[in-house]
């Protein structure tokens, strides 16, 4: 089913590329969950083998799946564009437990047993505690399995997104777009994600796009 995207002129000038190492920190734990894995993070996963196996990744796998609804206030947008991880994880940290919970509640609903499970039940019963607990648990993921190589990870990100500030000063966003990948198409001023679950759709209202490039998703 696909996923909509409306744009209004306010939208397409505020269409920007960012870096999150929160997002390549989440990327990194459903990258250690896939059965099939891309070839070239196979030198990564087995740097890393025994720093992943002594961490209790099962809370932040029952929460962020691949498909279906992940949890907003683990998956934040970026607060800038080379944020830190510090400043982002900050902001997981001072999240609303209420806010938390519903969006917990709706993540676990999405995966059949997921919120009657042993885990399930504990983030939900505390939600102050589970936001300490998935904040404590990312910053060990970032600070043994991402930050070590961080330097050069950033460095291919970056280019990345000067390649393809390159390629939009060349061909506008909505061929930018059509060589970002296959399942997104442009049509007025609508841009139309293909292979989500649901059908969904959304006004931008003023928000812009953000465009993050990812080592971790391809």
């Amino acid at each position: 089913m696909p996923f909509q995207l409306h744009f209004g002129e306010s939208d397409l000038l505020r269409c920007r590329f960012a870096l999150s190492p929160l997002f390549e920190t989440q990327e990194a734990v459903r990258t250690l969950a896939r059965r099939h894995r891309h070839g070239y993070h196979l030198p990564w996963l087995r740097r890393i083998r025994t720093a992943a196996a002594a961490l209790d990744l099962e809370p932040l796998w029952l929460l962020m799946p691949d498909g279906g609804h992940n949890p907003d206030f683990i998956c934040p947008p970026p607060i800038g564009p080379f944020a830190t991880f510090d400043e982002e994880i900050a902001g997981v940290r001072a999240v609303d437990p209420e806010v938390a919970w519903a969006d917990m509640a709706l993540a676990l609903a999405e995966r059949p047993g997921a919120r009657d499970s042993a885990t399930g039940r504990r983030l939900l019963a505390d939600p102050a505690r589970a936001v300490r607990e998935l904040a404590d648990l990312l910053e060990q993921v970032w600070r043994t399995l991402i930050e070590p190589y961080w330097p050069r990870l950033r460095a291919l990100l970056e280019a990345d997104i000067a390649y393809h500030s390159r390629r939009l000063a060349d061909s506008g966003l909505e061929g930018l777009l059509g060589e970002v990948s296959s399942q997104l198409s442009w049509n007025g001023s609508t841009l139309t994600v293909k292979g989500t679950r649901g059908d969904h759709h959304q006004v931008l209202g003023g928000q812009g796009l953000v465009l993050m490039p990812s080592v971790f998703v391809w």
